[in-house]
């Protein structure tokens, strides 16, 4: 009895004991929180266990702010700079926030999937799953995907004529439907679960969805510390687990069987099992989690956005408007279209607003350490999150947040205070949602199909649906019975629809998002417009390194958001300004020194003046400083000097993608009072071309006041969808459209192509008087042609050869500091790549340049000097093929040497032409170097003859296919730059049209498909290289032309350029310089960069 008495005390003087340390000595004390749920883990595992955690959580929000102790050692969030803080990407060094055992693995004996995975195998793991995942292989399910929702429309008539009167549960059928379309994608089996089939569950769905409340008791046990009766409930529930894996093994191993490749969910797994030490059961676990995750979420959210639409009959019938007038019959209701449904876009965010699929909190651990978040420096193995449903719930980020009010998200001026940026339904970060583009997909198909198809009344015992559910770890939902009368379709009468202002799209995914980079229908593509006015001063300008899509567009387009602020009259209101980069400029952005110019081009810096040795010093100042001159080169009293905080104002979005292309920018600014004054989107396209919109302002703007016109609304900060007045800067690089001359003046020169097939003209028929076509006719049009085409924008003789000679003048430049860069030094960025150009150039016996030293520096007028290199031609022939034959190894060496030398002052950030990239700017200048001190007797003309021949077949690519990495991997640039100087050497041999098309179609023919991978997101390995051997392959194509017979060839260089766009079309994501894929992610550097792992 005295050890049972002792034994109690004991027990309670621990109990005590851990409060009164847990209260006031743990290191999380400091933090607010019932008192309760300080000192102890019972309130909390109680909350989790009744399902009304979520709702508590929110509760305190509301008493105790952003963060509040819901458990000793846990704090929970509410703020968007928290969701960064916890889920998203980390900078350099930085360590990812693992999720919690706590939540994610309570047993100790099945396999790690996707879902738990650390972060090396996770990675490894989602690249692989991510083609399975992709929007393209999303685009090739279409079909399948509709089959299924074909049998649900046939299921719901067949009820609807048995019993007419008997409402329909819809949380049923949508899980149906949702499972069996998750069971064929993932395992390539016809009829999925069989669900719709049999109209009912299959055994293991319902075990799936019967289990819900007893794996939040799991959890909640876990929690007080009970580990290890956790671990033995675990084998006496051995028989349902069982179950439950054999009919997914069984499912992986029908699939693994079928052998033949298929674009479903485990294909990548299947591929690399061996690799990835997937045995059969880390496979059954993988595929599990996939089906789990990429069903149930979906169906909830499904039958949620139901009850709210039937809920609220005012939202339904919008909704039933817009579905109904935009589409004919069933039959256009495909992925595809339903894009164009601002409305119901509209709807599914709310929604997910409203009821989120996963409500509660998604546990991470702080790492090793220590880490921030939100300004709150936390010790290691603290646990925390952010709780879905509170955070959209409370009123300090939404307006009305208890309505369903679609409008907010379409620019209505009374939801213009909402913080959208709270809202992540998909989370944020390398382990945000990898299924994302089904559940759009899904969603809005069948939402579209059933309101097509029926008119809706929610039952009335449903009226209150949501009210008093239980949220576990996902929702435990009651049925959601609704009334459905097929609809009597009447003839189609023509009607006024208001034009809708453009919607956001959650996550900033466009509405048509499930076709990603390649195929959206809203998405920029060189190849969809013709670009009726282009010079060759577009093609070839003046500017720094190291990336001219990540440097030299970002730069251009900062600029003109500032002249544009200052034309409407709002640059000396802005008080704040918010920077946001996304998609390929955000996931190699930091590599390619794109911050360091956006920052500058705000300040009003010019790209081809700037001295190069100011940009970093300048950016690192503005850092340290914390202050922006905005428009600082504008004229005098103009510009204004703000507060701003690199930290907290510049944005990565690595995991987000604006809709038009994937190199996308948003520039947002802000009055004293905290409210939006003006924003636009701009993307930058390569080779220094910006596509962007007109200013969007608002309401209370100057220019609003003065009666704008309504297109140039607000487009609200995250909204999704592309800018208004779309634009290219190639038509006004002078900043200001003002200052542009004729119809470079506006967009008006972007036409949608009527066929995308058709050869499209070097020039304008209006400019030239010549039928559109491919490659000019005769071996004047293509020179004096694009000649001409310079001459019809207004300049004169003498300002053409000026300007020309000015790109000249750069490039050999750009050669000089390279190979005069000091010996044994390295460019800068991590890798510490060691410079070669100056030993290259040692190597030839005397340089190209006039010196008394081996490394002096040039003459006085910077021209080129007479000396050779030993081995030259001292008195080369012009014509025919005499001097291709000769000087062999010079030509290799003196290539070589100079695209390495140029690509060296590119990754250095120093001044350079883009020919017509950054990254491929190495091989015109060392092709027409080589031209130039071997060849030419007579360098004025060979000059002129090179870079206006080179800029008439980069006008075929530039709106043919792209110039863009970013759509089409290192073929845009170093193939396209080699077929340019391929065919621009033939033209300065005195080759023939045919031949010049032949020698340009080679060039690219032998780089289709080639990658943008760079390590550590520099323009270094493998670009410097590439340089040099496109630049020896461009002489080597051209060799190739001109000793062939004319008119032999099978392949014409419209046919290569179709075959680019083609391929360009074909290529992952991980291989347009995005850094995911390739060397970026083989080369064995233990490198620290800003790019995800997954």
């Amino acid at each position: 009895m005295a050890i049972l008495y002792y034994g109690l005390i004991l027990g309670a003087l621990y109990v005590i004991g851990t409060a009164f340390y847990n209260f006031f000595l743990h290191p999380l004390a400091r933090f607010p929180g019932p008192i309760s749920h300080r000192a102890s883990y019972l309130p909390r595992a109680w909350h989790l266990f009744n399902g009304t955690l979520t709702f508590h959580v929110g509760d305190l929000h509301r008493k105790y702010g952003t963060v509040v102790r819901i458990a000793p050692n846990e704090l929970a969030y509410a703020s968007p700079q928290a969701w960064h803080d916890i889920y998203g990407h980390k900078k350099a060094g930085e360590e990812e926030f693992p999720k919690s055992d706590r939540l994610y693995k309570l047993f100790i004996d099945p396999p790690r999937h996707i879902i738990n995975a650390r972060r090396q195998e996770h990675g490894a793991l989602r690249r692989q799953l991510a083609h399975g995942f992709s929007a393209r292989t999303m685009a090739e399910q279409a079909p399948l995907i509709r089959s299924y929702v074909d049998l649900l429309i046939q299921r719901l008539r067949e009820n609807i004529e048995k019993a007419p009167n008997v409402a329909l549960n819809m949380r049923d059928w949508l899980n149906y439907t949702t499972f069996d379309v998750i069971g064929d994608l993932a395992f390539g089996a016809p009829g999925g679960f069989g669900c719709l089939q049999q109209s009912d569950y299959h055994p293991w769905v319902r075990l799936l969805t019967d289990t819900i409340r007893e794996n939040a008791c799991l959890i909640a046990l876990a929690n007080i510390g009970f580990s290890t009766p956790i671990q033995w409930l675990g084998k006496t529930a051995a028989s349902k687990n069982t179950q439950h894996r054999a009919v997914v093994k069984e499912k992986v191993q029908q699939r693994l069987e079928l052998g033949a490749e298929r674009p479903d969910f485990i294909e990548g797994l299947l591929k690399r099992k061996d690799e990835l030490d997937l045995d059969i059961d880390r496979l059954t676990m993988n595929a599990s989690m996939l089906v789990i995750a990429g069903s149930e979420t979906t169906a909830t959210l499904m039958t949620g956005a139901l009850y709210l639409i039937t809920r609220y009959p005012e939202v339904q019938r919008k909704l039933e408007h817009e579905i109904r007038s935009t589409f004919k019959s069933e039959d256009e209701i495909l992925l595809n279209t339903v894009n164009e449904l601002p409305y119901m876009l509209a709807v599914l965010n709310e929604s997910l607003r409203r009821y989120p699929p996963l409500a509660s909190g998604m546990l991470r651990d702080v790492p090793k350490g220590g880490a921030t978040v939100d300004g709150d420096p936390l010790p290691e193995d603290t646990v925390v999150s952010v709780f879905q449903w509170a955070i959209n719930h409370w009123d300090k980020y939404w307006t009305d947040p208890m309505e369903f009010r679609p409008e907010r998200w379409l620019g209505d001026e009374k939801y213009k205070t909402d913080v959208f940026d709270a809202m992540q339904a998909f989370s944020t970060g390398p382990r945000n949602c990898i299924g994302k583009n089904l559940a759009y997909a899904e969603m809005r198909l069948i939402v579209a199909r059933i309101i097509f198809n029926f008119d809706l009344t929610l039952d009335p015992e449903c009226r209150d649906w949501i009210d008093g559910q239980k949220a576990y770890v996902i929702w435990h939902k009651p049925p959601l019975n609704i009334h459905f009368k097929p609809r009597t379709r009447l003839p189609r009468v023509p009607t006024y629809v208001p034009r809708l202002k453009r919607t956001r799209s959650f996550g900033n995914d466009s509405a048509s998002a499930e076709f990603g980079d390649n195929s959206e229908p809203g998405t920029y593509s060189e190849a969809d417009h013709e670009h009726a006015i282009i010079s060759t001063f577009d093609l070839f300008s003046i500017g720094i390194g190291p990336s001219s899509s990540h440097t030299v567009g970002p730069m251009r387009a900062s600029n003109i958001f500032v002249a544009d602020l200052n034309e409407a009259g709002l640059l000396h209101r802005v008080h704040k300004i918010r920077v946001a980069i996304y998609g390929s400029l955000a996931l190699t952005g930091k590599g390619h020194m794109t911050p360091s110019a956006l920052l500058l081009g705000l300040e009003s810096t010019n790209v081809e003046t700037v001295d190069t040795s100011y940009v970093p010093s300048r950016f690192a100042q503005i850092k340290k400083e914390k202050k922006l001159y905005l428009g600082h080169g504008l004229a005098e009293g103009k510009g204004k000097e703000i507060d701003f905080d690199y930290e907290r104002d510049f944005k990565w979005e690595w995991g987000r993608k604006l809709p038009l292309h994937s190199n996308g920018m948003r520039f947002t600014v802000f009055d004293k009072e905290g409210s939006m004054l003006a924003t636009n989107d701009f993307f930058s396209v390569g080779g220094g071309f910006v596509v962007n919109g007109a200013l969007s302002k608002t309401l209370n703007s100057p220019s609003a006041e003065r009666g704008q016109p309504e297109s140039r609304e607000l487009q609200i900060e995250n909204s999704g969808s592309g800018p208004a007045d779309l634009a290219e800067n190639m038509f006004y690089k002078e900043i200001r459209r003002e200052d542009a001359a004729g119809d470079r003046r506006t967009g008006s020169g972007i036409k949608p192509l009527e066929s995308p097939d058709e050869s499209t003209a070097l020039i304008d028929a209006q400019s030239m008087g010549s039928p559109v076509g491919s490659a000019p006719v005769d071996p004047i049009t293509m020179e004096a042609g694009v000649y001409e085409n310079e001459k019809s924008h207004g300049y004169t003789d003498d300002e053409i050869h000026e300007k020309l000679f000015r790109i000249w003048e750069v490039m050999d430049q750009s050669i000089l500091e390279g190979v005069q860069a000091p010996l044994n030094t390295t460019l800068p960025g991590p890798l510490k790549l060691h410079r070669r150009a100056p030993a290259l150039y040692n190597r030839l016996t005397r340089g190209l340049y006039q010196s008394s030293q081996n490394l002096a520096a040039p003459n006085a007028q910077g021209r080129l000097s007479p000396t050779k290199p030993e081995g030259a031609n001292p008195d080369p022939a012009i014509g025919g093929l005499q001097p291709v034959e000769k000087t062999k190894t010079t030509t290799m060496l003196l290539s070589r040497k100079g695209a390495v030398a140029v690509n060296e002052t590119n990754a250095a950030g120093g001044r350079i032409v883009t020919a017509p990239t950054n990254g491929a700017a190495g091989i015109i200048p060392s092709v027409l170097k080589y031209i130039v001190e071997f060849i030419s007797d007579d360098p004025e003309r060979d000059i002129l003859t090179f870079l206006l021949t080179a800029a008439a077949i980069g006008m075929l690519y530039k709106r043919g296919a792209t110039i863009s990495a970013a759509e089409g991997g290192c073929m845009a640039e170093v193939g396209v730059a080699c077929s340019m100087a391929a065919g621009a050497f033939s033209a300065c041999m005195g080759a023939s049209p045919e031949t010049i098309e032949q020698a340009a179609e080679i060039g690219i023919e032998h780089n289709l498909g080639l990658s943008c991978d760079p390590p550590a997101s520099l323009v270094q390995v493998p670009c410097i290289e590439r340089n040099a051997l496109g630049a020896i392959k461009a002489v080597s194509s051209a060799n190739l032309a001109l000793s062939s017979d004319t008119g032999t060839q099978k392949v014409s260089l419209d046919d290569a350029i179709r075959a680019m766009r083609l391929t360009a079309a074909g290529m992952r994501n991980e291989f347009k310089e995005t850094s995911l894929g390739g060397l970026a992610v083989s080369v064995p550097f233990n490198i620290p960069v800003s790019v995800p792992d997954c």
